[in-house]
């Protein structure tokens, strides 16, 4: 059957939402990025992040989205109303999201403090970190890597570019003592999310007065992940449940279905979307909520992201499925294409036309009516079975005593004798008290049986 896929991705229209971090910037990457800290873009809305936090509460999965998936929809194109199940390949939008435990320094900046804007709390100190994992090294050659170190509840969402390398050190155009590394605006750089997690304990003895200083003497606790952000556009099937309209995704052969990417969004563009979501807006809070409301555990204290392998799971399957809502809401645009498709359906094989209803109808109903005269005239007292059986007979003669008292010692006769045994006796049927058929002997032996008694005295 054919199917029309309704929907299909678009990255032109994600420029035409995602904004520069100025007004009269357009959107691309790198355009107002000139230190670590800036961003590239901005929303006037954070739709996507919305989104996740509802489907943690309960809510449906938006059109085109589920299991951290952005996919095309499909309508079937049939006049059938019994049709269960339709399946069709379609384009999804699959991220990549990978991760790693990151192995954390702190070193505290002394007397330079974070603060929040609006505020929600007291200014927090500012850390220098270096972090490490297999695949990335960053912040040794600079203090590229700054985080507030008393965010909690929630870890704080930074930028790190693992390609920072000497021949990029530059200094700060703020303060020419300071080495800093420069974003090229021009050059793809590995970029990747990290979120850092400090330990709440190291924060309870702060004071209010920012000249009290004595006790940023100790490095905290905490833990890091980071993350690389890519996505691939793939080819699924999808089998859509008509009445319950969910789903079933599973992926084809990459061999068979070579995966494709847009011409103008890419996986560092991604990062850098999810990062203004996630890092930036509202200072994170809603970030920081979803985190929390994905956890299994509901009563988790704030300090659940000191967990390494909690952190890194939660964070790579939130990032996925906000990941999934972008697209769903910048990059979906409807579509009206055909594509070949399966259905499943339901019917009824039997067909029953009314005239031959009717007619088994009217034989029940006179086989019905010929039922009483013959249940009146038929003799009750015949046998229920065929007499002509072994079982029937042995049944018989089980139920009649007569019989088996005459024929008590003639185990030893042959055939032949055992009916001039039996010659000349009279038989009688009837149903005995029990109900069962049972056969009676009446009248006189035979002469022969007195002949055999004479033979037998030779």
């Amino acid at each position: 059957m054919l199917v029309t896929t309704t929907t299909k991705f678009d990255d032109e229209k994600i420029w035409n939402i995602v904004r520069g971090s100025t007004d009269d910037e357009e959107a691309s990457i790198y355009p107002a990025i000139v230190s670590e800290d800036d961003i590239a873009y901005y929303f006037s809305s954070p739709g996507p992040l919305y989104a996740y936090q509802g489907i943690l509460h309960g809510l449906p999965n938006p059109k085109g989205t589920q299991d951290g998936i952005a996919f095309q929809s499909i309508k079937f194109n049939s006049a059938r109303t019994n049709i269960i199940t339709v399946s069709a390949n379609v384009e999804a939008f699959i991220p990549k999201i990978s991760c790693e435990i990151a192995r954390m320094t702190v070193r505290i900046a002394e007397k330079e403090y974070w603060i929040p804007n609006p505020p929600p709390a007291e200014p927090s100190p500012l850390g220098v970190l270096t972090l490490d994992t297999a695949s990335c090294s960053v912040g040794h050659l600079a203090e590229t890597i700054r985080a507030p170190l008393c965010s909690y509840p929630m870890p704080s969402v930074i930028r790190v570019n693992c390609s920072e390398d000497l021949s990029m050190l530059g200094v700060s155009p703020d303060d020419f003592n300071t080495p800093r590394i420069p974003i090229d605006s021009k050059t793809p750089y590995d970029l990747r999310i990290a979120l850092i997690g400090i330990d709440s304990a190291f924060c309870d003895g702060i004071s209010s007065s920012p000249d009290q200083v004595d006790w940023l003497t100790t490095p905290p606790n905490g833990t890091a992940t980071m993350c690389k952000i890519d996505y691939n556009l793939e080819e699924i099937h999808m089998v859509q449940t008509t009445d319950r309209n969910d789903f079933q995704l599973d992926t084809l052969d990459s061999s068979s279905t070579p995966n494709r990417r847009f011409s103008n969004f890419t996986g560092l563009e991604l990062g850098e979307v999810m990062l203004a979501l996630i890092g930036w807006w509202d200072n994170g809070l809603t970030f920081s909520n979803i985190m929390i409301k994905s956890l299994a555990n509901p009563s988790a204290t704030s300090d659940w992201f000191l967990d390494e392998e909690l952190l890194l799971n939660r964070t790579q399957v939130t990032l996925s499925g906000i990941a999934a809502q972008v697209l769903q809401q910048y990059a979906l645009v409807p579509g009206n294409d055909t594509a070949e498709g399966t259905c499943l359906y339901s019917e009824n094989r039997l067909h029953i036309q009314p005239i031959s209803l009717w007619l088994l109808v009217a034989d029940f109903i006179l086989l019905s009516l010929l039922m009483g005269p013959l249940m009146y005239f038929i003799p009750c007292q015949s046998t229920p079975r065929d007499p002509d059986s072994i079982a029937a007979s042995a049944a018989i003669l089980a139920s009649s005593p007569s019989i088996q008292e005459l024929l008590a010692k003639t185990g030893h006769l042959r055939t032949s004798e055992l009916t001039k045994w039996l010659d000349g006796h009279i038989f009688k049927t009837t149903i005995n008290a029990s109900g069962h058929f049972e056969i009676r002997g009446v009248g006189a032996a035979p002469l022969f049986h007195k002949k055999s008694a004479r033979f037998s005295k030779f």
